[in-house]
């Protein structure tokens, strides 16, 4: 499984996926490899999450990564873009189907989330594509996440305000997939997380960053099991 996120800030929206595939399930639990990709930068302001069926969703962001390459797309309007998303994410999900005719498959079992920074309008968007049909919907929330999402959405009610910086978002963020992680064993492996902002368009956590973020993510828990331990001697 997986687990995307994707949240609005006041200067911009922060992105994250895990990397963990499930390769099926044993007695012990499932059987999992941490080597995929999920999320990748389609170009200085727009970046591309998959969350499901893992073959379809590599192929369907790198697919719409080569296109955007080409010549003739790069400077392609918001309407355009998810346009041509829509016909590419339909075409390598039916060609997988038919591929795997054996594979009895579900709706919304495969999704995308693409989000950047519209230049023309000068503002944030964010769109969602679900299999079978994939059609884009323009998400307007604070946040919108996807796969393993039951414990994320949970913290995110808790801990998430409107009134926050993409760089408090991005400890959020990683909040959110390692809790994650600690209980649900489908989710897990690196973390690829990126903001965008008007002024600096798409840019990925660097691993000097990463590292400062693990470490509030500890301190973090720490004072949260401190104030919980209070608060429950206390009654």
């Amino acid at each position: 499984m997986s687990l995307t996120i994707l949240l609005r800030a006041t200067d911009g929206i922060v992105m994250a996926a895990d990397s963990r595939v499930t390769e099926g399930y044993t007695l012990q639990g499932p059987k999992t490899k941490d080597d995929s990709v999920k999320f990748i930068q389609l170009n200085s302001d727009i970046g591309i999450m998959t969350h499901g069926l893992y073959d379809i969703g590599t192929k369907g962001i790198n697919a719409l990564k080569d296109k955007l390459d080409g010549k003739s797309c790069q400077n392609l309007s918001w309407a355009e873009l998810t346009g041509n998303a829509e016909n590419i994410f339909k075409d390598v999900n039916n060609e997988w189907s038919i591929k795997n005719p054996d594979v009895q498959r579900r709706n919304r079992d495969t999704g995308f989330i693409l989000g950047g920074f519209d230049r023309q309008e000068e503002s944030f968007k964010v769109y969602s594509f679900e299999s079978p049909e994939f059609a884009p919907k323009l998400i307007t929330g604070s946040f919108f996440i996807a796969g393993q999402w039951h414990i994320a959405r949970f913290l995110i009610t808790k801990l998430n305000s409107k009134k926050t910086s993409t760089d408090s978002l991005k400890n959020l963020a990683a909040i959110l997939l390692i809790a994650t992680a600690e209980v649900d064993k489908t989710v897990g492996g690196p973390v690829r997380l990126a903001s965008i902002t008007e002024s600096k368009g798409f840019q990925w956590v660097n691993d000097d960053e990463m590292e400062k973020i693990k470490d509030f993510n500890v301190s973090f828990c720490k004072y949260f099991q401190g104030l919980l331990q209070e608060s429950l001697s206390a009654n």
